[in-house]
C-alpha cells in the first residue's frame, strides 16, 4: 500500500472528525496551489523564485517589479500559501522566505495528476 507515512496521512484523513480530508481537498482544489507543490517537488524555494517559476511556466514576464509578478506573489502569500500550510502540505519560514514540502505534502504531489 506504500510507505508508512503515506498510510499515516490517509489514516487520519479517514479518522479524523474536524473536517482534516475537506480542508485537503480544498487546499488542493485550486490549479495554481497543485502547481506550487509541483514546483516545490523539484526544489526548496523562496517564496519569489517560487513565484517566479509559476510566472514562467505560464509564459508571463518574470520580473519582480512586472505586475503579474507582485500580483500572484500577493496571492500566493495571502491565500495559496496559509491554505497549504493549514493542511500540512508546506512549511514556509518567514524569516528567511524559504518554502519546501512536508512529508505529507511530497505524498499527495505523487497522487496528483501531470497538470492541471
Amino acid at each position: 500500500m506504500g510507505h508508512p507515512e503515506q498510510r499515516s496521512l490517509i489514516r487520519r484523513l479517514f479518522e479524523a472528525s474536524d473536517g482534516a480530508m475537506e480542508g485537503l481537498l480544498c487546499a488542493v482544489s485550486p490549479g495554481r496551489r497543485r502547481r506550487l507543490l509541483r514546483v516545490l517537488a523539484d526544489e526548496r524555494h523562496t517564496l519569489t523564485a517560487a513565484t517566479r517559476a509559476l510566472l514562467t511556466e505560464r509564459g508571463e514576464p518574470m520580473t519582480a517589479d512586472s505586475v503579474a509578478f507582485q500580483q500572484l506573489y500577493l496571492e500566493l502569500y495571502h491565500t495559496d500559501l496559509p491554505a497549504l500550510r493549514a493542511a500540512g502540505l508546506v512549511r514556509y519560514d518567514e524569516t528567511t522566505g524559504e518554502l519546501g514540502l512536508t512529508d505529507d505534502g511530497r505524498y499527495v504531489v505523487s497522487l496528483l495528476p501531470e497538470r492541471g
